[in-house]
């Protein structure tokens, strides 16, 4: 669904420019000497136009950094709970990875929930094997 909104956004900003370039130069050519607000009005919309796009994308771009980040920090901590012999906690996982400890914590909540991983006793986990 992201992927396709970003996609949208692509395709829908160079239309939103070319339509803002075109009612400039209507106007130009309408009128001899169009009022100066009116340009500026339209160049306005236009540069509100592009700034407005530029962040929804590059909002979206890291959004999608963020969450390969999250993606590469679970399989990170499933690789090392699969080659453990015993239960690990949190903060052997950290040493054995050296991953921050909150993006070992969100890792750890996400394969709890995906079933990955289970907590045979409190605080230590195990990959479901």
């Amino acid at each position: 669904m992201k992927g396709k909104t970003h996609d949208k956004i692509q395709r829908d900003l160079v239309p939103s420019l070319v339509l803002t370039i075109a009612l400039l130069l209507n106007m130009i050519t309408r009128f001899s000497a169009p009022p100066v607000e009116t340009i500026l009005s339209i160049i306005s919309v236009a540069f509100y136009v592009v700034s407005t796009s530029l962040f929804v994308l590059s909002a979206i771009r890291e959004h999608k950094i963020y969450q390969r980040r999250i993606i590469m920090t679970k399989e990170q901590v499933f690789d090392t709970l699969m080659k453990a012999e015993d239960m690990m906690d949190a903060k052997a996982i950290v040493e054995a990875t050296g991953l921050e400890r909150k993006d070992v914590d969100k890792a750890i909540t996400a394969l709890k929930k995906e079933g990955k991983i289970e907590s045979p006793k409190r605080c230590f986990y195990a990959a479901v094997k």
